[in-house]
């Protein structure tokens, strides 16, 4: 969709730059119709709109796409976090942490 219009010079740089940034920040178990939709949207909304105007517009479909959050891959039954060591009194943080899974 996003190359056609590019193709059909109906999109320039700056609006496909935020569109697949857009698109690239979208959650990865977002299912692929609703990427699509998503696409087509903001590739009609380039038509009519300024590249200001199209940020503002990308903003507000990663508010949409995603409002409760459910879609993040960081869940914790996807990735884990541990921690050792005594605690920093003054930062509260451990001597080690890391992260697995995921």
């Amino acid at each position: 969709m996003l190359a056609g219009a590019l193709e059909a010079r109906a999109v320039g740089a700056e609006q496909v730059r935020t569109i697949a940034a857009t698109m690239g920040t979208l959650p990865t178990a977002m299912p692929i119709l609703e990427r699509e939709w998503w696409e087509k949207f903001l590739v009609e909304q380039a038509g009519a709109l300024d590249p200001r105007q199209l940020d503002q517009v990308a903003a507000a479909v990663l508010d949409a796409a995603d409002p409760d959050g459910t879609l993040d891959e960081t869940q914790t039954r996807t990735r884990m976090e541990f921690s050792w060591g005594s605690r920093n009194a003054r930062t509260g943080r451990t001597g080690r942490t890391g992260l697995t899974g995921g």
